[in-house]
């Protein structure tokens, strides 16, 4: 039994602090039993080295609002209420919520540990902890890589949206431009449509011409935004699939270029400059929303809308395709094992009292969820009261669902455009968020792992942060093509699907079986004043990495080629060969993880395999011990049974 007092429970006791006189000056206040700023710098340092101190937050808020504004992104927005609505409605929230106690937020928290005692990027933090296991951090980066390449691109597509909304006439309202079909439908065309030339309905909309245009059956008809957004902003006209790109459209090829400027300017300073950009970014999408919920609530149909989100379906739960589907969303949305959180939290102060931070990010993240779902919901019902079609049908356009029904019911509101505006404001601080987490993550491990390089460099952090812009502009630019479509489509699904379950399986099993539960609890109470609490390490020894290796196999299983739905309904598969050149892409990143450990076994310094191997899966502070007695407690029974 675990004889942690109350406080112990949460990992959270108060430090207890000692004045001490330095030099003569005055006093200051010094936690007890606590590493100094001199072991603070020498823990920063390889292999025990001092090292200059590392740079921090300007703030714990500022950390807190990096964390909470990565985690909380562009699927909380429209991927959250698809999933919710498709998965039980209300009754979704029993696997959500289960998912989120028993891995997201285990996961979550041992990041954010991991982080911030070691204080080192996703790569170099191997060293310190497991050796044979950089290969995860290496893994993590190219996901992050990939990542990039294709998120940034609907950041790129935000900024097209927000400065057309800058006009009297929102553009997607028409159906006269020259990217339009025959079956284009707004509302001017449905009055017409209705009256006829004589003032008389025509039924249900059978083939009838007048005034150049024609009225097609419901099964016919494409919303003016769904054209808008595929013919005219994507060009898919000009491409025929995945083999037929095209070239790069100028204008999103100079909104995808602007979206790295503002990256660059928020990152070139580090987290001095990023915690300033956050405040931003982290706060102003729920501004934005709570106005767009406020609004909706107005228009007729809303609460129909909200009670088609929330109306529970418990017979679903039987059906393991929704707890595996709830388990993705909150593990996905929360980011881990991406190597941000470890990036973030190696930023803070020593001492930083992270579970506060990580339960509030956690729980902001859930809430912006459900409330984004709620403001989702109104429109959906206002669209689908006002069109007379069914909810089912106006949730189911599969195009970009942010990017044509969205902008097609604000459209519909007195002062559409600026409503159109506060939407892709909060579109473009939603998606920068976690543009800056994912970018900050690969800036920090190469300059961690390569740091005695990098430093010698004036203005290491400026250019070093410009050249990764410069690279993966150019890399995504296939992203902006006139098939950019289909090259986005392949990366989201191949890009850091499966990979990711690989990834933090390995991690979570890495720091709970070899590096050793007791050790990392020891790190925490060397942080904190306490181990954590005997709940937190059975999730992190068993629980956990049980669910992560059935969630690993499940989707091992179920990969498919991937397809895409055209605005018109008609749909896009992917050549057979597809399926193949995405396990390529899977296999780029996950296969770091056994090549790093083939090859850190090889290159160890060590007088036999036996001692490779042992120096391999051993913390560096172990090394020396190891060489000169032979003593390797992880060939030893206890040291895996340890909690």
């Amino acid at each position: 039994m675990d004889n942690s007092s109350p406080d112990e429970l949460f990992g959270m006791t108060p430090r207890v602090v000692v004045k001490k006189t330095i030099n003569n000056d005055e006093e200051v206040s010094m936690p007890l039993s606590h590493p100094t700023d001199g072991d603070k710098a020498e823990r920063a340092g390889s292999e025990g080295e001092p090292s200059e101190a590392r740079v921090q937050w300007n703030s714990k808020m500022e950390f807190l609002l990096s964390t909470i504004g990565f985690a909380v992104d562009l699927s909380n927005v429209f991927r959250f209420p698809n999933t919710c609505y498709s998965n039980g409605g209300g009754a979704f929230l029993i696997p959500y919520f289960c998912m989120l106690a028993l891995c997201a937020l285990p996961l979550f928290y041992m990041e954010l540990l991991l982080g911030q005692y070691n204080r080192q990027g996703c790569i170099s933090v191997w060293n310190k902890v497991c050796p044979i296991m950089k290969g995860v951090g290496v893994a993590s980066c190219v996901m992050n890589f990939y990542v990039a390449l294709f998120y940034n691109s609907v950041i790129a597509w935000s900024f097209y949206y927000l400065f057309s909304s800058f006009t009297s006439v929102l553009p997607w309202t028409r159906c006269d431009q020259t990217y339009n079909t025959e079956f284009c439908w707004n509302d001017a065309k449905q009055e017409t449509c209705l009256l006829g030339f004589n003032g008389s309905a025509i039924g249900n909309f059978t083939e009838w011409s007048g005034n150049g245009s024609i009225c097609h059956p419901d099964s016919r008809r494409v919303s003016s935004a769904s054209e808008y957004f595929d013919y005219h902003v994507l060009g898919l006209r000009e491409a025929t699939g995945f083999h037929d790109l095209g070239p790069p459209k100028w204008d999103l090829s100079l909104c995808l270029a602007l979206t790295f400027v503002c990256l660059y300017f928020s990152l070139f300073k580090g987290v001095k400059s990023m915690g300033v950009a956050v405040w931003i970014t982290a706060l102003l999408p729920y501004i934005v929303l709570s106005i767009l919920l406020v609004r909706g609530l107005m228009l007729p149909g809303a609460l129909d809308g909200i009670k088609y989100f929330i109306r529970p379906s418990f017979g679903k739960l039987l059906d393991i395709k929704v707890w595996s589907d709830a388990a993705v969303q909150i593990f996905f949305s929360l980011g881990s094992g991406f190597g941000v959180h470890l990036a973030y939290a190696s930023y803070n102060d020593f001492h930083n009292g992270i579970f506060n931070d990580c339960v509030i990010a956690t729980l902001v993240n859930s809430f912006t969820s459900l409330f984004s779902g709620f403001v989702v919901f109104t429109f959906l019902g206002y669209l689908s009261a006002k069109s007379g079609t069914p909810i089912d049908s106006v949730v189911g356009v599969n195009s970009g669902l942010v990017f044509t029904v969205y902008p097609e019911a604000l459209s519909t509101i007195p002062g559409a455009p600026f409503w159109s505006v506060l939407f892709f404001i909060m579109l473009l601080t939603l998606g920068l968020d976690s543009s800056f987490g994912a970018l900050e993550a690969l800036l920090t491990a190469v300059t961690d792992e390569y740091k005695k390089q990098i430093s010698r460099m004036k203005y290491s952090r400026e250019i070093t942060t410009g050249v990764a812009c410069i690279i993966i502009y150019l890399c995504a630019l296939p992203n902006v093509t006139y098939g950019g479509m289909y090259v986005y489509r392949f990366l989201e699904e191949f890009g850091a699907g499966v990979s990711i379950l690989v990834a933090v399986v390995m991690q979570c099993l890495c720091v709970s079986w070899v590096y050793g539960l007791h050790n990392f609890s020891n790190n925490v109470k060397e942080m904190l004043g306490s181990r954590p609490w005997m709940g937190w390490r059975i999730l992190w020894k068993v629980v956990t990495p049980v669910i992560l290796l059935v969630l690993s196999v499940y989707s091992l299983c179920n990969v498919k080629n991937p397809h895409m739905q055209y605005s018109n309904g008609d749909f896009y598969y992917y050549p057979s060969h597809t399926k193949y050149l995405g396990w390529l892409v899977v296999l780029s990143s996950i296969s770091f993880i056994p090549i790093f450990a083939i090859w850190t076994v090889l290159r160890m310094d060590g007088r036999s395999i036996r001692e490779k191997i042992a120096l391999s899966i051993s913390p560096s502070r172990e090394h020396d011990e190891i060489r000169e007695q032979g003593n390797v407690t992880r060939f030893g029974l206890q040291h895996w049974l340890n909690f």
